[in-house]
Order: C-alpha cells, then sequence, then structure tokens
C-alpha cells in the first residue's frame, strides 16, 4: 500500500494534469483502477500528496490523501 493523491471528480482536464506534473516534476505515475483516478508520488510522499490534494482543491478539483495499491 502506498500513499497517493485519490481524485474524486470522474474526470480531470489535461491542462490541471498537465500543471500536476510539472509541479511534480514528473515524478508521479497515474493509476486508473476500478474506476478510481490516483496519482503515485515520491517521496517525501506525505508532503507531497498532502500538498498536492490542496493544490488540486485550488483548481476546482476534489482530491484527497490515501492508501492504494500501486
Amino acid at each position: 500500500m502506498a500513499i497517493v493523491v485519490l481524485i474524486e471528480d470522474p474526470e480531470l482536464d489535461p491542462f490541471t494534469e498537465q500543471d500536476m506534473r510539472r509541479w511534480w516534476r514528473d515524478k508521479c505515475k497515474k493509476h486508473i483502477l476500478n474506476g478510481e483516478i490516483y496519482f503515485e508520488v515520491v517521496s517525501p510522499v506525505r508532503y507531497n500528496a498532502r500538498e498536492g490534494a490542496k493544490r488540486l482543491a485550488s483548481f476546482g478539483v476534489k482530491a484527497r490523501v490515501a492508501r492504494r495499491p500501486v
């Protein structure tokens, strides 16, 4: 199990996804599993995940930190 940023909106627009990848310096992996979209982010994971969820909220995207198998 890993700490990830779970996207609660069904769709993530390409501009927001590109901006988040740039913000995480392309050190993230996007996963789609059972209809869930989440990003696995490299360490320090907790900081990057928590701040990433806050940044996504500033774009109007519902996101939260969760544990998921990767």
